[in-house]
């Protein structure tokens, strides 16, 4: 997996596993940078997109995992 990748994994296991706003993960990132991290964590079920892609929620055994890490 990507680095940006697992950068983005990590930073959304910090927030609450649903309704993480896109706004708060993409920042200064542009978006093609911030589609090509996401795209292996909806590809592989690490996460979900909601409502157009503007809102994501995790899955609670990855958010654990990913803490504990």
């Amino acid at each position: 997996m990507e680095q940006s990748a697992a950068d983005l994994l990590a930073l959304i296991s910090m927030f609450d596993k649903q309704g993480i706003s896109r706004s708060l993960l993409q920042d200064n990132t542009s978006k093609l940078d911030f589609a090509d991290a996401l795209a292996p964590l909806l590809s592989f079920s690490l996460m979900r997109a909601e409502i157009g892609k503007q809102l994501f929620e995790m899955h609670r055994p990855v958010q654990l995992a990913m803490r504990s890490r």
